[in-house]
């Protein structure tokens, strides 16, 4: 699942997940609070799909902000176990550090050049989706 309101970076963070062996079905959202209805339905079972293996989250999608939406996330015992990974232009050292503290498992900063990007995304989906290990579902906590 992809959070950010910029359809460019959207679409360009989509395509890199399509090249992975792990891809599936990306599901974007610009506005936050549409994304936490979409997972709170998809964790009763009311979803079109299932919930997300990742949320890749921008700090500043419409309605509801990141960070918001990151503690929301992380709150609820049906979602805190998905791994959530903020991709955000900042690299501010506050923004980092509210981020973990409302959970985030890992704080990216996006990259200018367009093939520092597409490597970041490469390795991210290698990562979360090829070689971690979720928690079982439901998680155990």
């Amino acid at each position: 699942m992809i959070v950010e309101d910029d359809p460019g970076h959207a679409e360009f963070t989509r395509r890199m997940f399509a090249d992975q062996e792990a891809s599936g079905v990306v599901t974007r959202f610009a506005d936050g609070a549409a994304a936490l209805e979409f997972l709170r339905a998809a964790a009763t079972g009311g979803g079109p799909v299932p919930l997300p293996d990742l949320i890749l989250l921008d700090l500043h999608p419409a309605r509801m902000d990141g960070f918001t939406l990151l503690a929301e996330i992380k709150h609820d015992p049906r979602l805190k176990a998905i791994p959530v990974v903020v991709l955000s232009a900042s690299g501010a050292a506050a923004d980092i550090a509210l981020a973990y503290r409302r959970h985030a498992n890992s704080y990216l900063v996006k990259p200018a050049g367009r093939e520092d990007f597409t490597r970041m995304m490469h390795d991210l989906g290698c990562y979360w989706l090829v070689r971690n290990r979720p928690a079982p579902v439901p998680a155990p906590w």
